[in-house]
């Protein structure tokens, strides 16, 4: 009984101020999630779908979070492929999460547009099946709006909604909309990112970011978010066509999470 009450109270606090912590991406957790104007991979789907345009090449991303908060029970994996077509890039994601009790399963398809290579814009829809033992479960349909701007090759800024809910859905069921904007700055090997999120029914946060490539094949990463109170870090290591991350992500009242993730570029 104490684990159930602990690990519904953690569902709780994950689905609202902890909305960072169950999107996918090891890079961006590790940057506090503050990079939706500089999300530079297949992830950007779950992020901002307008970066998915500034991918030139197909990849495949794998993440895992094995124990949130230290509770197997909440597990989240995803799996997302990206593919840039002629005109427009298109993704496709994945996703698993929860256990026995509480159980929410995501497929998310995403399109982007290019525009002189300076203004991208896109758009994603997400169908949700959340399923709770012995109440049921429920199908959600929900979308998301992202563009972003490169000034020059150093400086962009990024404007996203998250979780319309395309639907009459129960204020205790839906998703919150989340609008959110933010910018990063890059000086050679090192990136600056910050983001203001503003989500239903909770105060204005924010968070900042840097990643500083220190040799070739590593990248250090860390940042900081004030709702909820957290920060985090992490390291890339990039070689050939693959890429390994891991990040660590520390609320300061539900304690330390693990994140592992995988990209596979192959090129067009």
């Amino acid at each position: 009984m104490k684990n159930f009450i602990i690990i519904f109270f953690v569902l709780l606090t994950t689905w609202a101020e902890s909305f960072s912590q169950i999107l996918p991406s090891s890079r961006e957790i590790g940057m506090s999630n503050s990079t939706i104007a500089d999300s530079n991979s297949a992830f950007a789907l779950f992020y901002n779908p307008a970066c998915l345009s500034r991918i030139n090449y197909r990849e495949i991303g794998l993440y895992y979070s094995p124990s949130p908060f230290g509770l197997k029970e909440l597990a989240n994996v995803y799996a997302v492929y990206t593919e840039p077509l002629r005109f427009i890039s298109a993704a496709i994601g994945i996703k698993s999460y929860g256990f026995n009790l509480y159980k929410e399963n995501e497929i998310t398809l995403g399109l982007s547009k290019s525009f002189e290579e300076r203004y991208f814009a896109g758009v994603s829809f997400a169908m949700s099946n959340i399923s709770i033992n012995k109440y049921g479960q429920k199908n959600l349909l929900s979308a998301a709006f992202g563009n972003n701007i490169r000034v020059d090759d150093n400086l962009s800024f990024a404007a996203v909604v998250r979780n319309i809910q395309l639907g009459n859905y129960s204020k205790y069921l839906r998703k919150s909309l989340i609008l959110e904007v933010g910018t990063s700055y890059r000086v050679n090997s090192f990136l600056i990112t910050a983001a203001l999120q503003k989500e239903e029914y909770f105060d204005l946060s924010y968070a900042f970011g840097v990643e500083i490539s220190l040799i070739k094949y590593i990248d250090l990463r860390a940042g900081f978010r004030n709702l909820p109170n957290s920060f985090s870090f992490g390291i890339g290591i990039n070689y050939s066509f693959v890429k390994i991350d891991y990040s660590a992500f520390n609320n300061f009242n539900l304690g330390l999470t693990h994140q592992f993730g995988l990209l596979i570029h192959i090129d067009k």
